[in-house]
């Protein structure tokens, strides 16, 4: 192997390091309030799912999410109906995934919502599970 070769591999190995990790979420970077900037529904919507955008948007626009380091997790939002006093959450560095639960009288967890985090283009995305909505989030 000549000294160019190695220090192209050197190079191109760094570069693909420094490539994933400015990229990849981890728990830490979730730490914090997020406020939404922005709502849009997935293409893959249904009509109906698309017109109630214009009932939901306003309120979401209204609303922070709240991760904390105690994997405590809150939820303001101006309808009562969505709001989260107190629950917990975990990040699946994995998946890119936030699970929100509250422990039920049971004593056993129950799943209040799944968040898939993306970041695209300097922009962080909550897909909400089971809905068609994306949310444009900005850290405060």
């Amino acid at each position: 192997m000549t000294l160019r070769n190695f220090r192209f591999i050197i190079l191109f190995s760094l570069s693909l390091f420094v490539y994933k990790h400015s990229f990849s979420q981890q728990t830490g970077d979730l730490i914090g309030d997020w406020k939404v900037t922005k709502v849009e529904m997935a293409s893959t919507a249904d009509p109906k799912e698309k017109q109630a955008l214009v009932l939901v948007e306003p309120i979401f626009l209204k609303s922070i999410f709240h991760f904390k380091t105690d994997s405590l997790f809150s939820y303001d939002s101006p309808d009562e109906g969505f709001a989260v006093e107190s629950a917990n959450w975990h990040f699946d560095e994995k998946e890119k995934k936030v699970s929100v639960t509250r422990k039920i009288s049971t004593g056993s967890p129950g799943i209040l919502m799944g968040i898939t985090v993306k970041k695209e283009e300097g922009n962080y995305l909550f897909l909400m599970e089971g809905t068609p909505l994306l949310l444009y989030v900005k850290k405060n």
